[in-house]
């Protein structure tokens, strides 16, 4: 399989991020043109040869798709919450998820050498009521493609919707493209989020873990396999939906006695919760008659694997990387233009973003881009963090006496 994707030509959305950057490495040796887009800045292990445009996507444009010419597209870009989403998630929601494939898929949906589309969608799709219980579960209920669906939050909406969308292009386009839809399980990868590489960077300081119902049931899946997986999806002859998992339940606290292996002084709290028992895998009966294929990582090796990315991430020195917000940017133009030439200077391809409650603040237009924020108050602590993940903010200005403590306590909770 190493050379099918030589000569091949593939635009990535979401590019540098976990699975994306797995993604990119296996497309590059096997020969692909890559051209990446996502709000980080370009990660320092690409390709010289990996196209990259730094910014948010939604300001993509026609003339910049064409004049690449993909004929691979792999939908990866996305936001989402770590655990319940918040009030703030909503506009957030709208404008990463929602808008933002339907935007790309308005470019792409018309490009003459087009031939296949891969979107990263999500089991949050299925209805949790065949999953989610009052009480733990001796086994997992393997979740097939035609089980009912409700999305259980903001992001499964959105990623059914554009599964929605792309079943509708089908209609007219399907002498000139197939669209294929992987539901996504539990992912988890080095440089992550997940609970897991959280985890394993709070035992590398030392620190104790918390844990939420331990007996909860859920099909992990490596982003190395993700990847993998995807690029296999692109390749195979079928359309429509299939999930993409390992097809096996771990309960979470087996996750726990892998890491006391690596961290035998390891303390673990269980914590009281009122959420509900998971008990979710995929059934990968379709995936494999699709792909000839199944994931290959277990929570052994993989979490073996983050241990060392981790211990190395410390090792090394960090650069800064990431992007400038400047909050309550208002009119302060000047501010920003200061900010930017030195941002230029010091950090090539270092955005700075203008941050204000107002919607038609001076700011937006002199800064690279704009973020219309939520107040700057503990009820909004995680739609802000959230925020500025998903803008790749590393640096925070503040420009108000009255958000220093704020921003200070933000950054010590993150």
């Amino acid at each position: 399989m190493k050379d099918t994707m030589q000569g091949r030509r593939v635009f990535v959305s979401g590019g540098a991020g976990v699975i994306g950057r797995e993604i990119v490495a296996k497309l590059t040796s096997r020969g692909a043109t890559v051209l990446v887009g996502d709000l980080k800045p370009r990660p320092e292990d690409f390709p010289a040869a990996v196209l990259y445009r730094q910014g948010d996507l939604n300001t993509m444009t026609e003339a910049e798709l064409e004049s690449f010419a993909p004929d691979l597209f792999i939908h990866l870009a996305a936001t989402f919450e770590r655990s319940s989403e918040t009030y703030g998630f909503w506009e957030e929601n709208f404008r990463h998820n929602v808008r933002l494939s339907h935007h790309l898929m308005t470019l792409a949906k018309d490009l003459p050498g087009l031939k296949r589309v891969v979107f990263a969608s999500s089991y949050l799709i299925y209805d949790p009521a065949l999953y989610q219980f009052a009480a733990p579960q001796a086994q997992a209920r393997a979740l097939k493609e035609s089980d009912p669906i409700r999305p259980r939050n903001l992001t499964g909406m959105a990623k059914l919707g554009h599964e929605i969308e792309l079943r509708f292009l089908e209609e007219f386009r399907s002498a000139d493209f197939t669209a294929a839809c992987a539901r996504i399980f539990r992912g988890y990868g080095c440089n992550a989020r997940d609970v897991i590489s959280r985890w394993i960077r709070l035992l590398l300081k030392g620190e104790p873990i918390t844990l939420y119902r331990p007996e909860g049931l859920f099909d992990y899946i490596y982003a190395k396999d993700s990847a993998e997986g995807l690029i296999r999806l692109a390749l195979a002859d079928v359309a429509g939906i299939v999930n993409l998992g390992s097809g096996r339940a771990r309960r979470v606290q087996e996750v726990v006695d892998i890491l006391r292996r690596h961290f035998p002084q390891m303390q673990a709290e269980t914590a009281a919760s009122d959420i509900a028992f998971e008990a979710s895998c995929a059934d990968t009966t379709a995936w494999r008659a699709a792909t000839g294929w199944l994931p290959e990582y277990d929570l052994e090796h993989a979490i073996a694997e983050m241990i060392a990315f981790e211990k190395a991430k410390q090792a090394a020195p960090a650069p800064f990387s990431g992007n400038v917000l400047v909050t309550s940017a208002s009119k302060k133009a000047p501010l920003l233009r200061a900010v930017q030439q030195a941002a230029r200077r010091l950090y090539p391809g270092c955005q700075v973003i203008a941050g204000d409650r107002d919607a038609q603040a001076l700011a937006r237009y002199v800064a690279d881009d704009f973020w219309q924020m939520p107040e700057t108050v503990e009820a909004n602590f995680e739609a802000l963090l959230e925020g500025c993940r998903a803008r790749a903010v590393s640096l925070v200005i503040p420009t108000r006496d009255g958000e220093l403590a704020f921003w200070s306590a933000m950054r010590a909770r993150e």
